[in-house]
């Protein structure tokens, strides 16, 4: 998968997810109040130099961000380990590691509960999955999931008791 691609379907999930368009500031804002938002906010902040210079220089600035940055480095570094995640997921995560977190430590230590990072590899992996499923879909399978629907009787699936 290749970095544009990537970045087009982050920037299309992100638009579903906070209901329209908007700029890299009102982003940043419902990120504040939408996790969903927030885990593609984080990817969408890396699809441009402009955002992603901005992102670095409020992460100096705003600790909110700085999370954020962090969070981000330690789902990045998560999926590139993972043993469960697909090669491809596994090279775009080392990718993008290198690309904007290249020699340098970033950590903040959290005192919340909840894991953020965890739900940015999660919507990573499912972005990069969902990608790679579609590219291998074809006729035949297509074919095969119609035959076997077809053969589905639908006034017995639920079992009286």
């Amino acid at each position: 998968m290749k970095l544009n691609e990537f970045f087009n379907t982050v920037q299309c999930e992100l638009e579903y997810l906070a209901d329209g368009s908007y700029s890299f500031e009102e982003y940043l804002r419902l990120s504040m109040n939408d996790r969903r938002v927030r885990n593609g906010f984080v990817f969408y902040a890396l699809s441009n130099k402009e955002f992603a210079n901005r992102f670095f220089l409020l992460s100096e600035k705003k600790l909110y961000v700085k999370r954020l940055r962090s969070d981000l480095y330690k789902s990045l570094w998560k999926a590139s380990r993972n043993d469960f995640n697909r090669p491809e997921v596994k090279k775009l995560a080392k990718r993008l590691q290198y690309l904007y977190f290249n020699r340098e430590s970033n950590k903040v230590e959290h005192t919340d509960n909840y894991d953020v990072s965890a739900e940015m590899e999660k919507f990573f992996v499912s972005l990069v999955n969902h990608y790679y499923q579609k590219s291998e879909d074809n006729h035949e399978k297509e074919k095969y999931r119609k035959n076997v629907l077809s053969n589905v009787n639908w006034d017995n699936l639920l079992v009286n008791t």
